[in-house]
């Protein structure tokens, strides 16, 4: 992670970290999560550099696409955030309904792409409310 990102992950807004693949969507994504008020981490584009980051900051909560480049998923990333008790949501083209059975991880929320922008906004609030 790069000093400045360590700057932004300490600044008194909450932060939300990116995990999105397509680096056009990456942009947009974390354009608009900035512009809600929220210090942005990454995006990060595969698991590797994902799973890197949080080693050296746990964010107030997080973005994730599911399915990544060369068959990868964000499944392990999720799984360490939920294991530290960072809330998150999904970002998917599969409908919501086929989600939880299809990744494994139950319980989660799921924003259809293409991200509605009030939608991400209201889940990004609903996620970052019991932040200390």
């Amino acid at each position: 992670m790069t000093e400045a990102a360590l700057a932004r992950a300490d600044a008194s807004r909450p932060s939300v970290f990116l995990v999105e693949d397509d680096a056009l969507i990456a942009l947009d994504l974390a354009m608009q999560v900035e512009d809600m008020g929220y210090d942005v981490l990454g995006p990060y584009h595969n698991v590797a550099t994902a799973m890197a980051a949080l080693e050296e900051h746990l964010p107030d909560a997080a973005v994730l696409d599911f399915n990544l480049s060369k068959n990868e998923t964000s499944a392990p990333i999720a799984e360490k955030l939920i294991a530290t008790g960072v809330p998150l949501t999904f970002l998917s083209g599969y409908a919501p309904s086929d989600f939880p059975e299809m990744c494994g991880l139950t319980g989660q929320r799921v924003l259809c792409k293409p991200v509605n922008s009030k939608h991400l906004e209201e889940t990004l609030g609903t996620l970052t409310a019991n932040r200390k």
